[in-house]
């Protein structure tokens, strides 16, 4: 039987393409592709507060840089206390903090943004997750936080908010209000890719009018100034793709709203 060799041509293109899109798609299945995490990769020591690009991959996208805490002489940056509070690292040794909302922005909200290990794919499904704890400085607490994707990295040396729609919040719940201060609450959801996502970037995207926010106690024993700002710890940053019969599920929190003791 004589092949037609324009349909032999087509149907070794079909399969090289089957070939390459199961390759490609499966490359990253089950493969965390946010580049140090959990903060646990460190170039240049940090001295300082506003030093997160000293966590490799890591840095601020406005004017005001977030904080990495490390084991350092620097109190003000010291785990598991620090100026801010105490809470032991979700994963590893070391975690960032971000403010996340201010009452008549007497804090500038800070960032965090890395780029990806690659690109989000067209049409896929990533289960996107990122922890917080709200620190004992924390005179008020806030909805709102959450990844937003892009295709762009974002940067300028204004120390405004970035307004954008967030492309995850707390798996559709907007109302939620991260005020526990003791443990770690996982925030994360489902996203589908418009394709061609290199960068991820938590925060508030939000401005005040859309965030919802509530004062919380101050206990005695936390000896920390108290700032007039809702301040997150943020650790154990992850994207995973997932495969067709996967879910992205919130793992339940022993979180709460009691302090951590500072003893």
């Amino acid at each position: 039987m004589k092949l037609n060799t324009k349909k032999m041509k087509t149907l070794f293109a079909t399969l090289a393409f089957g070939l390459i899109s199961i390759y490609s798609f499966g490359q990253d299945e089950g493969q965390n592709i946010v580049p140090n995490g959990s903060f646990e990769a460190v170039g240049k020591s940090p001295k300082r507060l506003g030093s997160i690009e000293s966590a490799t991959g890591w840095v601020s996208p406005t004017g005001v840089r977030a904080d990495l805490f490390v084991d350092s002489k620097n109190m003000d940056i010291d785990v598991p206390i620090n100026i801010y509070g105490k809470e032991v690292a979700k994963e590893g040794e070391n975690y960032a903090g971000i403010v996340g909302f201010s009452y008549g922005d007497k804090e500038s909200r800070s960032y965090l943004m890395i780029k990806l290990d690659s690109p989000l794919k067209k049409g896929m499904r990533y289960c996107v997750k990122f922890n917080t704890s709200l620190s004992e400085s924390s005179k008020y607490a806030s909805n709102n936080l959450g990844i937003l994707f892009s295709k762009k990295a974002y940067g300028t040396d204004a120390k405004l908010p970035i307004i954008e729609d967030a492309s995850v919040l707390h798996f559709n719940n907007d109302k939620k209000m991260f005020n526990a201060r003791f443990n770690w609450t996982e925030i994360g959801g489902q996203f589908i890719a418009s394709g061609g996502e290199k960068f991820l970037t938590i925060g508030n995207f939000y401005s005040n009018a859309e965030t919802k926010s509530e004062r919380v106690k101050k206990d005695a024993r936390v000896k920390v100034k108290i700032i007039a700002a809702a301040y997150y710890y943020i650790d154990d940053v992850s994207v995973v793709l997932l495969s067709d019969d996967e879910k992205c599920d919130c793992v339940e929190s022993e979180a709460n709203d009691d302090f951590s003791s500072m003893i």
